[in-house]
């Protein structure tokens, strides 16, 4: 069994639908969604030491979004709120899609080989993404 483990720092970001520019009809993903799946695929790739990724075979996936309390809330209600989960938006499913397609043709060759998804978000002491992918070699 392969696992790799990565970090992305920042805020996650949902995926966002695609635009369609009304003067050419050419649609486009917007740049904040581009960004962010740059900055995945780039975690992703400072991890990975060898040469036979994209995987072929069936992966596992598992992501935990971590989020900072609001800042407006007292301090007894920021450690209540720690590792308890985020029920608030961006939704679960946007944040996901953003990861998976991120890591399309990277990671995997098409998301059709993720067989296996958990995802989560839960507040804590700052703000990132952590990915877990495994496979059989």
């Amino acid at each position: 069994m392969r696992e790799i483990h990565f970090t992305v720092k920042g805020a996650p970001v949902a995926k966002a639908r695609p635009r369609m520019n009304r003067s050419t009809g050419i649609v486009y993903t917007p740049k904040k969604t581009q960004d962010a799946e740059r900055v995945i695929k780039a975690a992703f790739l400072a991890k990975v030491e060898e040469h036979n990724i994209p995987t072929k075979n069936p992966v596992e996936v598992k992501i935990t979004y971590f989020y900072e309390p609001p800042k407006s809330y007292s301090k007894a209600k920021r450690e209540a709120l720690m590792w308890t989960g985020k029920t608030t938006k961006p939704d679960l499913d946007n944040l996901t899609k953003t990861v998976l397609d991120a890591l399309n043709g990277v990671a995997w060759e098409d998301d059709a080989q993720v067989v296996k998804l958990s995802a989560n978000k839960t507040y804590a002491q700052s703000t990132y993404t952590h990915v877990t992918i495994t496979w059989k070699e």
